[in-house]
């Protein structure tokens, strides 16, 4: 499911309740390559947040590595699909269930941010919540991990 906002195109953070892992993760590919893309506005608004999260912040945690790194700004995300093609992805990005499967209980994904060509400590994480018949993606922040 697409939706067309201020002229980009934005994918919805909704999936139907019998998404695969795979499904996740597409889906969180689309929006890391926004913020590799350096469009902050657009990674504000592909993710609701339980926290009050805007482009300014989501630009702050990735070029400050998550504030461990302030004296030295600038880090950036690299294109996900030129780095984990290289690398072993399931082991960058993980999905876990909170009961047998996601569609039952929801669950979380914890997303290693490519950086530098590889896979860096710096950890995007994300709750998956079954709301009605379907699941919902939802940002619970970048850190280093």
């Amino acid at each position: 499911m697409t939706r067309r906002i201020e002229g980009s195109e934005e994918r919805a953070r909704y999936l139907p309740l019998d998404a695969s892992d795979a499904d996740v993760l597409r889906l969180l590919d689309a929006y890391v390559g926004l913020l590799a893309a350096s469009r902050w506005d657009d990674a504000a608004r592909f993710l609701r947040s339980r926290h009050p999260t805007d482009a300014a912040l989501l630009e702050w945690c990735v070029c400050t590595h998550g504030g461990y790194r302030e004296d030295e700004p600038g880090n950036r995300v690299d294109d996900p699909a030129a780095v984990f093609r290289s690398l072993d992805a399931a082991s960058c990005r993980r999905v876990r269930a909170h009961g047998a499967t996601l569609a039952e209980r929801g669950g979380y994904v914890e997303y290693d941010l490519p950086m530098g060509g590889t896979r860096s400590d710096l950890t995007l994480e994300v709750a998956i919540d079954r709301v009605g018949d379907r699941l919902e993606l939802v940002f619970e922040g970048i850190h280093v991990m």
